[in-house]
């Protein structure tokens, strides 16, 4: 990508370290004499992502199981903690996915808080192929996570999800933070982090 004095500032300057060393370099070309806060030896950074503590910008669930015709979502809200009543994910048009079936089957329907909205992916998912994601406005940590899909249509649901995070809406690089298991295919659980 281009260098821009923005992307000096920006959560994914610095996510690939194999160019950790030419970013700095030219981060610090750009923006003058101001020392780079992200120039630091263990090459994290305070404020930018990825931070130590876990948290990241955007957190999506790919599929890690073949579904054989739709994958379907009818909500999806995710919990900073196994034991909070209350979601994080309240915008809907934050969520975006790599695919949709069509209009009226977006992203932003499986966070609208509505179960009579739903969103479908386009197509067979073979697995890793397909994923619904949500931006944040800040960095969180999601570690659990509740998913409504079609009671009528349990093979909708995959058997295995991953949970991933990233400092980039796109993932270009990423980090799998969990897994979710669902051999039996439920269609409305919430699913928590397993304890190391």
């Amino acid at each position: 990508r281009p260098f821009k004095p923005g992307y000096c500032s920006s959560w994914e300057w610095h996510t690939d370290k194999r160019y950790r060393a030419d970013r700095i370099a030219i981060c610090n070309q750009l923006s003058g004499e101001r020392k780079h806060e992200c120039n630091s030896p263990d090459g994290f950074c305070k404020d930018k992502c990825p931070f130590k503590n876990g948290t990241y910008p955007f957190w999506r669930i790919r599929n890690a199981d073949t579904v054989p015709f739709l994958w379907t979502i009818r909500s999806c809200q995710m919990y900073d903690n196994p034991n909070a009543r209350f979601y994080l994910t309240r915008e809907p048009t934050k969520g975006y996915a790599s695919t949709f079936f069509g209009p009226g089957y977006y992203a932003s329907n499986a966070f609208d808080n509505n179960i009579d909205s739903i969103w479908v992916s386009n197509g067979m998912s073979a697995p890793g192929l397909n994923w619904i994601a949500y931006e944040f406005d800040h960095p969180v940590q999601i570690n659990s996570i509740r998913l409504v899909g079609e009671a009528d249509h349990p093979d909708r649901t995959p058997r295995k999800l991953v949970v991933e995070a990233s400092c980039e809406k796109y993932f270009r690089t990423f980090n799998v933070q969990w897994v979710i298991d669902n051999p039996q295919h439920q269609t409305d659980k919430r699913f928590n982090r397993p304890r190391r």
